[in-house]
């Protein structure tokens, strides 16, 4: 959510308007909406309203959040009924990952609002600011797999997000389980609906990550959301933000004309699995007939391409061979005294000649010894030697036995409920567990499958499971 203060057209206000507008819209804070929700604190602003975090007195001081307009477009009829389409579209998908929209109304003061869930932790684009860097690819694959479900979601009830980027992807912390949310739905829009709300030629969205057909003003479908997904998707893998030094018209022109560099073409270019950098490439299509129809389809390519990527062996670099050098170059010796006396040193010939008799005289001496060695060999005999014995054979060892190999496990699934703890039924009565509760497609249900949710005072909902979608969630209700 930006904490920057703008127009409805993108300029700043300047500091005197900035002033002026915050005092007209902190005059809010402190007033009890509808006579249910107190305000609290602004949180930030979107980009027709501000948000503000408030209590919902009627259900024991719930902390929700509250969305209103702008002070100037309370009066305008058309901004007001595209942001009460926001509430209906998100408030019409009963889905885990998108936000839960839990009422909205229309004030005489403040204009229309709408109140959704409050979420702890934060949205993508300030987790990838923090980071510093890449995400890492299995993070990539759990974060764009959840989106691409909402998607598929919004996708299968004739709704198009047309604004999806980091900040409309809210991380959300649950008991220390990572939950993605999709917010914002409020460019969102009704396929077929024939309404005029954003008709063609008006151009949308946030440039950065608008698909190149939204650029040109033309209709966007579920194949917008595909590139923009891709885009993400992109900026997680590389942690390089795409067009982030050019200005509106230079992206728009770059999107119709040409194509997205791919990650290993970068300026600091990232090496991906092959298989993943095409994925996302081909999301990113210029062309909308060679991206993933929506986002079911979607949703089951980066299934399938996790499985792969993930699994696959990792390669791991040999160690390079160990550098052969030159000996070190020792000192130069100086030369050695010879131990012969020099001719002018040698004593006369006849003092040489004397020892030369004694030398005679010792090698006589040795040469008697070493014949009575002889002798005594020749007269006793050699030592003798004990053979030693040949090494017994080594028993072979028996051949291991290779244990069976296990049956492949399906994909794991995990259905929720608000409130968790409802118990979870097959069509045929068996009990599986209470929520949230961890499936295995094939062993525990099979794929398709229908579920039943109980929970004593609410009423019972039935759901299916499908393998390609790791998360099932449904919202109960109180019977009345």
């Amino acid at each position: 959510m930006s904490s920057d203060y703008t127009r409805p057209d993108g300029d700043l206000f300047d500091p005197q308007e900035r002033a002026r507008v915050l005092d007209e819209v902190d005059a809010i804070l402190g007033q009890v909406i509808d006579g249910r929700y107190e305000v609290i604190s602004r949180l930030g602003q979107g980009g027709m309203g501000f948000v503000w975090e408030a209590r919902d007195l009627v259900r024991d001081g719930l902390p929700v959040v509250l969305k209103t307009l702008r002070p100037e477009l309370v009066d305008n009829e058309k901004t007001a009924e595209r942001f009460t389409r926001e509430a209906m579209a998100s408030a019409t998908m009963d889905h885990e990952n998108v936000i839960r929209v839990l009422g909205h109304g229309v004030t005489r003061d403040y204009g229309a609002y709408y109140v959704m869930e409050r979420l702890v932790g934060a949205d993508l684009g300030r987790a990838m600011e923090a980071l510093g860097g890449p995400l890492s690819v299995a993070r990539t694959f759990e974060i764009a797999t959840q989106v691409a479900a909402a998607l598929g979601a919004a996708h299968a009830r004739g709704i198009v997000h047309r604004d999806l980027k980091p900040e409309n992807v809210f991380l959300a912390d649950r008991g220390g389980r990572e939950v993605v949310k999709v917010l914002d739905f409020g460019l969102a829009r009704l396929l077929d609906s024939g309404d005029k709300l954003t008709e063609t030629g008006a151009v949308i969205g946030t440039p950065r990550y608008m698909a190149p057909e939204q650029c040109q003003g033309e209709k966007a479908d579920p194949r917008a959301d595909v590139y923009s997904l891709g885009l993400v998707m992109h900026e997680m893998l590389t942690g390089q933000q795409p067009y982030r030094a050019l200005g509106t018209y230079e992206i728009l022109g770059k999107k119709m004309f040409e194509d997205m560099p791919a990650p290993s073409a970068l300026e600091r270019p990232v090496v991906l699995d092959a298989r993943l950098e095409a994925f996302v490439m081909r999301c990113l299509a210029r062309n909308p007939a060679d991206r993933p129809a929506d986002g079911a389809r979607m949703l089951e390519e980066l299934v399938a391409l996790r499985e792969a990527v993930l699994s696959a062996p990792t390669t791991v670099a040999s160690s390079p061979p160990p550098r052969i050098t030159a000996p070190p170059t020792l000192p130069s010796r100086p030369p050695m005294t010879s131990p012969v006396a020099t001719p002018a040193s040698r004593p006369p010939a006849r003092r040489s000649r004397a020892g030369l008799f004694a030398a005679l005289a010792a090698v006589a001496v040795l040469l008697a010894l070493g014949g009575l060695g002889v002798g005594a060999y020749l007269l006793f005999g050699r030592p003798r030697v004990e053979p030693i014995p040949p090494p017994a054979p080594a028993l072979a060892a028996p051949a291991p036995v290779a244990p069976p190999a296990p049956a492949p496990a399906g994909p794991r699934i995990e259905v929720t409920s608000e409130p968790a703890g409802a118990e979870v039924r097959t069509s045929d009565g068996r009990v599986l567990g209470v929520t949230p509760l961890p499936l295995r497609i094939g062993e525990d249900v099979a794929d398709g499958a229908s579920v039943e949710i109980l929970l004593t005072g609410y009423a019972p909902r039935t759901i299916a499971v499908w393998a390609d979608v790791p998360t099932a969630h449904v919202t109960l209700h109180a019977e009345p």
